[in-house]
């Protein structure tokens, strides 16, 4: 039991909201507190209208704050919209959370470090400045969001191992190109998982969902 989570949902305008987050703790408040801060952001999400990824967070970070005993939050939110030519824009926001991760139809999977450089978490300071980033995604690629629990190791530095994660996704994609079969050989044994873990995926596939 524990504070990680991920959502999707279909917004009015028919793109795709994506968002994975951790609640400190692991213990029945932490999941309390998760469960409220994902409906939340879920709700903040859909009502957005034009508004982008990071005035939500700063939304949630707002509303968290007055009714949430939380003390701290890590969260990603992307919104994603398909466009001409088999390409899907993504705008993200990142509030202190590992960067995602971008598995290319060929090549090595890469870490998105330099798009959206995390802000501070929620639940921390008031009112804290919000920034986003913008990337394409063309059909065959996916987008991986992951919580600290897949790459945080006793030991082990994170950059190394979000290095390692990398690598193992190619592997595993090599063998086996299926979505499911990739992020179940992504989860690590009983006795490797050290801590919670959630990780959404989004498959760009114009086959699979048309534009609007």
């Amino acid at each position: 039991m524990g504070g990680d989570w991920y959502d999707a949902t279909l917004l009015p305008d028919g793109a795709l909201a994506l968002s994975i987050g951790d609640v400190a703790g692991h213990d029945l408040r932490a999941a309390t507190e998760m469960t409220k801060t994902s409906s939340m952001l879920r709700a903040l999400a859909y009502s957005a209208g034009t508004d982008g990824p990071a005035h939500t967070l700063s939304r949630l970070d707002q509303v968290t704050q007055g009714v949430s005993t939380a003390a701290l939050v890590t969260a990603m939110h992307a919104v994603v919209r398909p466009t001409p030519g088999h390409r899907w824009k993504v705008t993200l926001s990142n509030a202190g959370h590992p960067p995602p991760l971008l598995i290319p139809a060929t090549g090595q999977p890469r870490h998105l470090t330099g798009v959206a450089a995390p802000d501070l978490p929620l639940c921390v300071t008031p009112g804290a400045a919000r920034h986003e980033g913008q990337f394409d995604l063309r059909d065959g690629e996916t987008l991986l969001l992951y919580t600290d629990g897949l790459v945080e190791r006793r030991g082990t530095d994170i950059s190394e191992s979000m290095d390692q994660l990398a690598h193992r996704v190619a592997a595993l994609r090599s063998s086996d190109h299926s979505l499911a079969a990739l992020l179940q050989g992504l989860l690590p044994t009983a006795g490797e998982a050290i801590d919670d873990i959630a990780v959404i995926a989004f498959r760009a596939d114009r086959t699979r969902h048309p534009m609007a």
